[in-house]
């Protein structure tokens, strides 16, 4: 996300670049990787609007791998320090924090596997065996859920999900307060004028609003955006 933010921050501040970003792009890159950045983040970026919050799954394989529970994973993994392959976007993105923070939370240690090509590329050699968990959003993997190749040991949210009621929340399993989520945000040159700012978080919080939107939040899993203002949308942001 880098080059992205990069090209957004300088763009000309008229309300006519917009950058979607995600919990990795734009709150775990800013912090962990500023040195790399050839702007200053906090100056440069503001948040326009919070675009949608999708809880996460804990993902693991079937493949040559027995745990079937997360009590079941934890043991296996205390039992084989460094054994265990997690797989993540790269270094820095969401699966990688959060893993390492379950993994010091729980006392295990685990192998990072940091993948280039993206979602696909992490179902695939998850699936596949080769790692043996990771975190992912809710949708993705439905398909691979259902042909047994991989299992959801436990879900990031703040209750169990509707449609999955036999996955327990990562809460539930001895670690309140760890709730990753993979969210979405609209962001924009710091420069963007209020009123212009404002004009745009109020047409993406009308856009949330419609039966086409509403229908795709209800698909996905998704939470719609929670914030009525730039400012609430500013206070969450700092919260994260």
């Amino acid at each position: 996300g880098i080059i992205a933010i990069d090209e957004m921050a300088r763009a000309k501040p008229d309300g006519y670049t917009i950058m979607v970003g995600n919990i990795s792009t734009n709150c775990l890159t800013p912090v962990l990787l500023a040195k790399r950045m050839r702007i200053d983040y906090d100056r440069d970026v503001q948040i326009i609007a919070q675009l949608a919050d999708a809880p996460v799954f804990f993902l693991a394989t079937t493949t040559n791998f027995p745990p079937k529970t997360f009590a079941e994973f934890i043991a296996y993994a205390k039992a084989r320090p460094g054994d265990v392959r997690y797989a993540s976007a790269g270094i820095g993105a969401y699966q990688h924090v959060n893993t390492e923070i379950l993994a010091k939370r729980a006392g295990v240690e685990l192998l990072h596997i940091p993948f280039k090509d993206g979602g696909s590329g992490i179902l695939k050699d998850v699936a596949g065996g080769d790692t043996h968990v990771t975190w992912f959003n809710i949708t993705n993997p439905v398909g691979m859920i259902k042909a047994g190749k991989v299992r959801p040991l436990a879900v990031a949210a703040p209750e169990r999900l509707a449609a999955w009621p036999d996955v327990p929340t990562i809460t539930e399993l001895g670690f309140p307060g760890f709730r990753p989520s993979q969210w979405s945000a609209a962001f924009a040159p710091a420069g963007v004028p209020r009123d212009i700012a404002e004009k745009l978080q109020r047409a993406f919080a009308e856009a949330a609003k419609t039966p086409e939107m509403i229908a795709i939040f209800e698909r996905g899993g998704m939470h719609p955006p929670r914030h009525n203002s730039i400012d609430e949308a500013r206070a969450w942001l700092a919260q994260e």
